[in-house]
């Protein structure tokens, strides 16, 4: 069997992304950006069929859309359900391992574990401006979504919710000093604390974010039933491509721990974005949103000229590649890579991949060495499918995987039209959570002279 096991994307520095609370089964129509829905179709937990989408049935918040001045509670019966929304974004914290869904980062003077249900930054006492917390591995989608923690103790300076775009600029729910509970907006040019208020941990137990017509709501709640907005403004930035932070930090003259249990303790029963929602012609730089890309000494990665191009030396053991930086979900949906170019040499390998976020070693593959193309389905290392081809750069342009009635498919096209099935097998593994990578790289001794690989595309018109 030809297949060479290829390195995970954190062995060569890609950005691991992760799954968040999955919970769906529901039928409704996806147009891009919401669902749509019609007689008899199941819409998500909390939605119902109205005018043709699905939306939530809850009554108004009690203040006019698209301003400030609500009660704070809860969307108004408007909302659509939408794909990737960071309502996703699920963890209780009850296992102490660090989820996947998550970054766990801490300065020198900061632990961060997940213990007794809870995340806990610990800060050091002292005077350096010391942070950690846990950061959301995957970007989600904003609109119309919430992000909620409940805040179990304050600790160090600052102890704080975070929604971080993707380029930085942030909104910030914290507490200063263990005494002032305030609303925040930085990195946008327009920075500075917005509201303040007293701070009374019964009173300021749970924290929200909310996203509505354009608005963005600070919000906190006893008992994380009725809500009260400490501050609302239109959105500082897009809400496309966020993150979800808990983190504690500023050191102080004690000791001090800050402890969240729980984010988004009522999981939103949705889905991610359909595998053919993740769309790039590569046509401008730089990778991100979509993509957090890796290289190594040996190989160039650029966005140039409508393609994505991986030049390498030759030399051994050398890797370049880019995960998708949001979550996808392959079933009843596919994801297509154009290969515009993928050098046909020994030890240098083209490939494709599905894989569950933070573990390539469940994944769907194709990929391309010194001729032979291969089609693989593995399940934590063991190949539970598996055929190959001779590569035709002509006939094998366009590679596509696929999922359909609980098979995967694993196809190929010379235009992007025709499809020919190159292996069909039962799916083995949940693929409502995958992360979509291309990548190249060199293996043993390196085919020794430069080669290339080009793609001209994902999901691309």
């Amino acid at each position: 069997m030809l297949v060479r096991r290829l390195p995970a994307p954190a062995v060569v520095g890609a950005l691991l992304l992760a799954a968040g609370h999955a919970g769906c089964s529901f039928q409704s129509n996806f147009d891009g950006t919401n669902y749509r829905c019609g007689v008899g179709d199941v819409c998500p937990s909390g939605f119902m069929c109205v005018d043709g989408y699905c939306r939530t049935s809850g009554a108004d918040d009690g203040g006019p859309d698209g301003a400030s001045g609500g009660d704070g509670g809860g969307p108004d019966a408007s909302v659509t359900a939408r794909c990737g929304t960071i309502s996703l974004l699920d963890d209780d914290f009850e296992d102490s391992v660090t989820g996947v869904q998550w970054w766990k980062w801490a300065d020198s003077g900061v632990v961060v574990n997940e213990t007794g249900g809870q995340v806990v930054a610990h800060i050091a006492a002292g005077t350096a401006d010391a942070w950690g917390g846990y950061t959301s591995s995957a970007l989600y989608d904003l609109t119309d979504g919430t992000i909620e923690t409940t805040v179990a103790q304050v600790g160090g300076r600052y102890t704080i919710l975070e929604l971080r775009s993707f380029d930085g600029p942030r909104a910030q729910l914290l507490v200063e000093d263990g005494t002032s509970l305030l609303a925040g907006v930085y990195s946008t040019g327009n920075d500075g604390v917005r509201a303040t208020a007293t701070y009374v941990p019964s009173t300021h137990r749970h924290w929200r974010f909310r996203e509505h017509n354009g608005w963005l709501y600070w919000e906190t709640s006893p008992d994380g039933n009725g809500w009260t907005e400490l501050h609302s403004e239109t959105l500082p930035f897009p809400p496309d491509h966020v993150h979800g932070i808990v983190s504690g930090g500023g050191q102080l003259a004690a000791a001090g721990e800050a402890q969240f249990d729980h984010v988004n303790p009522d999981p939103f029963d949705g889905r991610f974005c359909p595998g053919t929602a993740l769309s790039d012609d590569f046509s401008a730089a730089p990778f991100r949103p979509l993509w957090d890309d890796w290289t190594e000494t040996g190989c160039t990665m650029t966005e140039t000229g409508g393609e994505v191009v991986m030049d390498f030396t030759g030399a051994a053991d050398v890797w370049c590649g880019a995960s998708s930086s949001h979550i996808y979900d392959l079933r009843g949906s596919s994801i297509t890579w154009e290969v515009s170019a993928a050098a046909s040499a020994s030890m240098f390998l083209t490939y494709v991949q599905v894989i569950v976020p933070g573990d390539d070693t469940t994944r769907l593959e194709i990929g391309m060495e010194d001729g032979t193309m291969w089609f693989l389905q593995d399940v934590a290392s063991v190949d539970t499918g598996y055929a190959e081809a001779t590569f035709s750069a002509s006939n094998h342009r366009f590679w596509r995987l696929a999922e359909s009635a609980g098979r995967a498919l694993f196809q190929t096209s010379p235009d992007g039209t025709g499809w020919t099935t190159q292996l069909d097998v039962a799916s083995a593994f949940d693929l409502s959570e995958v992360v979509a990578i291309i990548g190249a790289g060199t293996w043993g001794t390196g085919p020794g002279t430069a080669v290339t690989t080009r793609f001209a595309g994902v999901n691309a018109p």
